[in-house]
């Protein structure tokens, strides 16, 4: 029974500190989602249960639509299926001897940012980070309070006893 509580209590303490994280991972995903063309409502959920894991996944995802021809991307690819235009940045530029039968004659523009809007995970993590001391103090503020109780009603039984 004493184990119980204490993995109540255990539970309890680190709920705010998980409630935090999902309030903020989750609408940071979304908006990044949104900024790439994917469904920010599917990723302000993953971001929720998964954290940062899925800022990172996002900043790993191609973008939604091929930036060049428009056309959907599927999974993780590095290169467009369509015109052969790179997705994502970093990715290795495809070898072609010959271009593709429908491209331009033009390079393609790459996407433009929002101006004074962060361009990537690496501000929004810088954004979070700035939060995070906050976030943590109330929540050691609230495990020590949680401790202090789970004492107290221990020690009320052991002298009920």
């Amino acid at each position: 029974m004493g184990q119980e509580l204490i993995l109540r209590d255990g539970i309890l303490a680190a709920a705010p500190i998980l409630v935090a994280a999902a309030l903020v991972f989750g609408p940071t995903s979304a908006w990044l989602a949104a900024r790439r063309g994917r469904n920010p409502a599917l990723w302000l959920a993953l971001g929720a249960l998964l954290g940062p894991i899925a800022l990172l996944l996002l900043q790993l995802a191609p973008p939604a639509r091929c930036p060049a021809c428009a056309e959907p991307t599927g999974g993780f690819e590095a290169d467009c299926r369509t015109c052969g235009a790179r997705l994502r940045v970093g990715a290795r530029e495809p070898a072609r001897t010959t271009p593709p039968a429908n491209a331009t004659d033009r390079p393609a523009e790459p996407p433009r940012a929002t101006a004074g809007a962060p361009t990537g995970a690496i501000e929004a993590g810088i954004g979070i980070a700035a939060a995070t001391p906050s976030i943590l103090a109330a929540a050691a503020a609230n495990t020590r309070a949680a401790t202090t109780r789970a004492a107290r009603q221990r020690a009320a039984r052991a002298a009920e006893a």
